[in-house]
């Protein structure tokens, strides 16, 4: 005989994956520094299936005083800072922007999150299963563009 059903259990994130910081030094970037810098940075984890139902979120660290931020943004240079996804691989682009200075290669560190989706919760209603993550995060006041917010939400260690 069953017992009676439970209440809905808090939502899991046993499948969520993150990268170690890993470290791009001067000598991994290749490009024009008057345009652009690139360097590919592996991420097996980046499946087909996380490129169609997923998320990804690739944050860098600004030198030693920890301060944290998620691609794609602008630094205090002018630089663009941003990332293209293939399957199995993570394109990070510094590109020169509105900046009056050539981009510089410089040691970064970088972590990249993994999320993967499911079926489109919202069936009919066209929902992508991208956006039923995002809404996940903001139902639990998860910023995603603030680092510690979505450490702590993912039990993400250091």
């Amino acid at each position: 005989m069953a017992g009676p059903q439970g209440s809905q259990g808090e939502t899991g994130t046993a499948n969520v994956i993150y990268s170690d910081w890993i470290m791009v030094e001067q000598a991994d970037w290749e490009g024009d520094p008057s345009s652009f810098l690139d360097t590919d940075i592996s991420a097996p984890e980046i499946t087909q299936d996380i490129i169609d139902m997923g998320l990804v979120f690739v944050y860098r660290k600004l030198g030693n005083n920890n301060v944290i931020l998620k691609l794609n943004f602008m630094d205090f240079n002018g630089w663009n800072n941003l990332f293209m996804m293939n399957i199995g691989t993570l394109n990070i682009i510094v590109h020169k922007g509105t900046a009056s200075s050539d981009v510089q290669k410089r040691d970064l560190q970088y972590r990249y999150v993994v999320v993967p989706g499911g079926v489109a919760a919202g069936g009919r209603l066209g929902i992508s299963s991208q956006q039923v993550i995002y809404n996940e995060l903001a139902e639990a006041g998860v910023d995603v563009n603030d680092y510690a917010q979505v450490a702590a939400y993912y039990n993400i260690q250091d």
